[in-house]
């Protein structure tokens, strides 16, 4: 889905977002990421638990850079009154 596409009707749902990652950083052993396409930008949040489920799944998260293409599978949610999407299951992986 476009990420210019999520709004509100979308809150509580699953959606597969793809974009390049526009800003990262890690707090307590959660991610942060900022994921934009040509469309919008979103917020991706990583939990620890979510993390150690990308790493059973083969992916190195520390792979996840700056510029890097990323596909997210995961709940929107909103959070201080701006959109976010939160991986399910850990369904997170870069896109060659």
């Amino acid at each position: 889905m476009a990420i210019g596409n999520l709004d509100r009707s979308l809150i509580g749902r699953s959606v597969s977002i793809t974009g390049k990652i526009t800003s990262l950083y890690v707090n307590n052993g959660n991610m942060f990421m900022n994921v934009a396409d040509e469309s919008g930008e979103i917020k991706a949040v990583l939990w620890k638990d979510t993390l150690e489920m990308v790493r059973a799944n083969g992916i190195d998260s520390d792979t996840f850079e700056i510029g890097k293409k990323i596909n997210i599978t995961g709940e929107i949610q909103e959070y201080k009154g701006e959109l976010e999407i939160v991986p399910v299951k850990g369904v997170v992986k870069l896109v060659d």
